[in-house]
């Protein structure tokens, strides 16, 4: 039988038809580290053959200088979804000097991923609230969600270093139960 995750009130008969919101943080710590790239492995478990329906992100990291970075989330298959590219930069070559983001990205967000790289607040978090990504999550919907998902963080920079506080991959998804196959 195979593992996977879906919500307790549902109904997991086999055959069932569920969906839901699952999240999945990411495995802690991700030192994000001057002039490198880095990474953290989130392992998700969705239904066999399940449709995803919506992805968000709620990210909450600790830098000086959040021109920096950049953020991609990197599905199973190795599809490359670019959250933020180095906000503030290329309007100002250093780009976004303030310290600090706690962000939600979602494709329905207000704000959209110009709205972030234009953002640049005096006092810390210098950038927080709802962004839509650089790269749109539905472009993998189609794509199977279970495996192991990677979110990767580049410091385009020296001298300035950072961490990941939290970073959570939330996948709303729908399928069916699948029928129990005894193992071999």
């Amino acid at each position: 039988c195979q593992q996977f995750d879906v919500n307790c009130y549902q109904d997991n008969t086999p055959g069932s038809q569920v969906s839901g919101a699952v999240a999945y943080p990411a495995t802690l710590p991700i030192l994000i580290t001057s002039g490198q790239t880095t990474s953290g492995d989130i392992p998700v478990s969705v239904l066999p053959g399940a449709t995803i329906n919506s992805i968000t992100v709620d990210m909450d990291i600790s830098h000086t200088w959040v021109g920096d970075v950049k953020a991609t989330l990197i599905t199973p298959s190795g599809t490359e979804v670019v959250l933020f590219d180095r906000p503030g930069n290329p309007a100002s070559f250093f780009g976004c000097a303030g310290d600090d983001m706690v962000v939600h990205f979602s494709d329905n967000a207000a704000n959209t991923a110009n709205d972030l790289e234009n953002t640049c607040n005096a006092s810390a978090p210098t950038i927080a609230g709802e962004y839509q990504p650089v790269d749109a999550f539905s472009s993998v919907y189609n794509e199977d969600p279970t495996g192991t998902w990677v979110v990767e963080f580049n410091d385009a920079a020296f001298p300035d270093d950072g961490s990941v506080n939290s970073f959570v991959l939330t996948i709303d998804a729908s399928g069916a139960v699948p029928f129990p196959v005894p193992d071999d």
